[in-house]
């Protein structure tokens, strides 16, 4: 898939990034704190506000593809150091929930979704040894 990803499943969109557009806003502020980072993505309408200054990405001069036309109602973060969530209401009273996911190659979490109610829940896989 793409990144940033965009997608709908059953009327909910989807929309998630693989991370380095909040390790990149993170590398210049003076907070520990990512989820209120996505949060602000959000409230801002751009999920790369950095980009192309300190986030490489192709430099377009008509259209910038980070600005979000509509909020969604799940935005996930991946490869992030812990799996952490919120939910946000926009100007519209739209609810979005936001989902921080950590590495599954490291952790062996996965997040599950459900389309209803927006409520998510992790699962954590091991192995034995």
């Amino acid at each position: 898939v793409t990144n940033p990803y965009w997608c709908e499943l059953d009327g909910v969109v989807f929309l998630g990034t693989s991370g380095q557009t909040i390790d990149d806003i993170y590398k210049y502020v003076n907070s520990e704190d990512r989820l209120k980072f996505a949060e602000r993505t959000l409230h801002w309408r751009h999920i790369a506000p950095t980009a192309p200054d300190t986030l490489w990405c192709y430099p377009f001069q008509d259209v910038d593809p980070f600005i979000m036309s509509q909020a969604p109602h799940v935005y996930f973060i991946s490869n992030q150091k812990e799996f952490a969530t919120s939910t946000i209401e926009g100007p519209d009273k739209q609810r979005t929930r936001i989902i921080l996911l950590p590495s599954f190659a490291e952790t062996g979490v996965v997040v599950l979704v459900n389309l209803k109610n927006l409520k998510c829940h992790p699962i954590f896989f091991s192995s034995l040894n």
